[in-house]
């Protein structure tokens, strides 16, 4: 029994595969060398042909995303929370292990490398220069999470943590910061790639034009995280003196300013004092101020005394009325002129698509 092409047949199925893999290759050469060959003998309509489905291809640049950069899945994840405006420290520090709980559950544990909290403003001016992830009180922090090298894709952690996280603890913002360091370069630091700036001599009006710039851009697609960076409803405490009646006891606003800013600051500005120490010859500031606990509610505030030189002492609540307000968490300024920052990140659609829809809006 021999084979057509004068080779005998195998059994072996290897060498009949590849037997048949060499007898098509050859065919497909040989009708790629007569293609050749017709396409050279007819130059001027190959080069025509060719040079119009190269122009026809132009007609594809309207579909084709546009990025800076391909996305880098390096396993790291920077989540950036920002609790109610004005919590207290140990508020959102409590907050935040609830939140990292709820990330373990999402997240299984052999997949996880460490989990690591930053809450707060730091201590030194120095790490508040290098801070970029958008922390401006004791209210915000940042989650910072460390895949395994074996790990499903960290976008889809991301779109999980997106969905879950705001449903869980509603009242606080989440969202998620550059985190490898190419993604960090090609935000030149911003903590997102997409920052709308509202600049204006005019603060409420900067504002409401940023609540609306924000309800537009939220409904775009592909939009994620997007969030106003200057909120202006931290809480505070206003207390408005009546100046006649201080000025019968012969205080002014001046001491009734001193005497609530050593309470509930200390003396280290209003008044310093140091003691020498007569052993090795060291000072040391001393500084006096109120407990913390004794100053907790409106009522003790309003028992704070109010007393200076020559004049009768008094109380804050006898000489001034206490109200609750609302002021900027922080003020920002680009060229002197206030500021306000939309912040906001793509999720699955390329950035040059969503940054034409939003400088249309």
């Amino acid at each position: 029994d021999m084979h057509a092409a004068g080779t005998p047949t195998s059994r072996n199925p290897l060498v009949r595969f590849q037997r048949g893999f060499e007898q098509r290759f050859e065919r497909f050469r040989k009708s790629y060398g007569a293609l050749l060959e017709r396409a050279l003998a007819t130059p001027r309509p190959f080069i025509i042909g060719f040079l119009a489905c190269v122009a026809l291809s132009f007609l594809l640049v309207p579909f084709l995303g546009e990025n800076f950069f391909p996305s880098v899945d390096a396993g790291q994840m920077a989540l950036h929370v920002r609790a109610p405006v004005g919590s207290r420290i140990e508020d959102t520090s409590a907050q935040f292990d609830r939140i990292e709980q709820r990330i373990r559950q999402i997240i299984p544990a052999d997949e996880l490398v460490s989990v690591v909290d930053n809450i707060g403003l730091p201590v030194s001016a120095i790490n508040t220069t290098y801070n970029n992830s958008g922390t401006v009180g004791p209210q915000d922090g940042d989650i910072l999470i460390q895949l395994t090298k074996d790990h499903r894709p960290t976008d889809e952690y991301v779109r999980m943590l997106r969905e879950q996280l705001p449903h869980d603890f509603p009242g606080s913002t989440f969202s998620f910061l550059p985190a490898d360091i190419t993604s960090q370069i090609l935000n030149f630091g911003a903590p997102a790639p997409i920052d709308v700036a509202i600049s204006g001599k005019d603060d409420d009006g900067n504002a409401a034009f940023a609540r609306e710039v924000l309800r537009r851009i939220t409904a775009i697609p592909g939009v994620a995280d997007a969030r106003i960076q200057q909120s202006a409803r931290y809480p505070q405490l206003d207390v408005d003196v009546d100046r006649s009646r201080i000025g019968q006891y012969g205080l002014t606003e001046r001491d009734v300013t001193n005497s609530l800013g050593s309470s509930l600051a200390g003396t280290s500005q209003t008044a310093p004092v140091y003691f020498l120490d007569p052993a090795s010859g060291v000072s040391y500031p001393v500084v006096a101020q109120t407990p913390e606990y004794q100053v907790g509610s409106i009522s003790d505030l309003a028992n704070v005394p109010v007393s200076a030189a020559g004049a009768s002492s008094q109380i804050v609540g006898g000489i001034a009325t206490i109200g609750r307000s609302y002021a900027p968490t922080v003020v920002s300024h680009y060229n002197i002129a206030p500021v306000v920052n939309v912040f906001a990140t793509t999720n699955g659609r390329d950035l040059g698509a969503v940054a034409g829809d939003i400088n249309r809006v």
